[in-house]
């Protein structure tokens, strides 16, 4: 059964693995948004690609804590103030789980500005080529 909305809320609040990725973020210099900013397309995402437990959302976030990391360092690059809430921290780890399903036109689908996701699913892909 996927998650409700609430769920994913309380998620995004509670997880070692989100507070760890928001910290990283403010430490380098995002504005740090509202933890559930963009929540209900998040939630519909998880939905999409099967994720029916915090355990599940968990596990993908630290597989790809590095690559999440390194995307967030090298999108700065890109575009010297990003906003960052943990719905985007979460995103940025399931571009990395999915990567044929999470793309640009897929992140533009659930309300990304096209300019972004573009940056993105690039910045992820050429992170996980990198050794």
């Amino acid at each position: 059964m996927p998650l409700s909305q609430a769920q994913t809320a309380s998620f995004l609040t509670t997880s070692d693995a989100v507070h760890g990725l928001d910290r990283h973020a403010d430490r380098i210099g995002y504005f740090v948004c509202p933890p559930l900013e963009g929540s209900e397309q998040l939630t519909a995402a998880l939905e999409l690609l099967g994720l029916e437990s915090e355990d599940a959302i968990e596990k993908v976030l630290a597989t790809h804590d590095r690559t999440v990391h390194r995307t967030l360092e090298m999108l700065l690059a890109c575009r010297p103030r990003w906003r960052a809430s943990r719905t985007f921290l979460c995103w940025l780890g399931l571009v990395a789980e999915y990567p044929t399903v999470i793309d640009s036109d897929e992140l533009q689908k659930f309300g990304w500005d096209k300019e972004i996701a573009d940056d993105v699913a690039r910045v992820v892909s050429i992170v996980q080529r990198a050794p």
